[in-house]
């Protein structure tokens, strides 16, 4: 698990519910590929998690981005990394 996968799990443990759809909190592997939604997390915890990374990376995030049907902690956190080496680039 890379850095900001870490990162983006991390945050998302501290927003699901204690156990959603069979997954608990200590579950990371699952977590990762897991859809938001699945994982029991609003649409506002969601931009919380975002917001984290954006403080973290100073780095900013399109609505469109995050807010696809379907998003996992893997894909926002590839998302991340991409914006990164933009901005370092």
């Amino acid at each position: 698990m890379t850095e900001t996968e870490h990162f983006v799990v991390s945050s998302t443990k501290m927003r699901m519910p204690v156990s959603h759809v069979g997954l608990t909190k200590d579950t990371t592997d699952a977590i990762v590929i897991t859809p938001f939604a699945r994982l029991g997390l609003r649409s506002l915890d969601l931009v919380e998690v975002v917001m984290a990374a954006e403080q973290k990376y100073n780095i900013e995030i399109p609505d469109e981005v995050f807010l696809r049907d379907g998003i996992t902690p893997a894909a926002l956190a590839g998302e991340i990394d991409r914006r990164r080496q933009r901005q370092s680039a």
